[in-house]
């Protein structure tokens, strides 16, 4: 039997919030409307790189350069500058533990270090891929 009622909140107010406030019914709410995560993806898709921190940014760039270096690139005559770019990105790898544990001051000077680090990682691969793309 339900419980009983306050005298002063009507019957369908009760009986709505008594229906949602009963854990079972929530998570098949929520089921529900996030089949396939199409509320999560959704609220990600609103705001997908703005939502992301500094150190997420900058693991994301460096995911896309990791990526990128292990899909072959063929177009780069010289292995040696290949094999010198993994080496770039596995001391920026090296270097976020220490970056994510500092604090204050220090915590952002050395974001800053890092962030210009990547990029300029990603302009020197950028410029010596279209190099070696353009026709002469």
């Amino acid at each position: 039997m339900p419980a009983k009622r306050p005298l002063k909140v009507p019957a369908a107010v009760w009986r709505v919030a008594s229906t949602f406030l009963n854990p079972e019914n929530l998570i098949a709410v929520w089921e529900h409307l996030n089949k396939d995560d199409r509320v999560l993806e959704f609220f990600r898709s609103i705001h997908p790189s703005k939502a992301l921190s500094p150190i997420a940014r900058i693991e994301a760039q460096l995911d896309a350069i990791e990526g990128l270096l292990a899909s072959g690139l063929q177009i780069v005559p010289s292995t040696s500058l290949v094999n010198e770019w993994q080496r770039s990105l596995s001391t920026l790898r090296l270097a976020l533990p220490l970056v994510k544990t500092a604090k204050g001051k220090s915590k952002r000077e050395k974001i800053k270090d890092l962030q210009s680090r990547v990029a300029k990682l990603q302009d020197d691969i950028y410029a010596h891929l279209l190099a070696s793309n353009t026709p002469e």
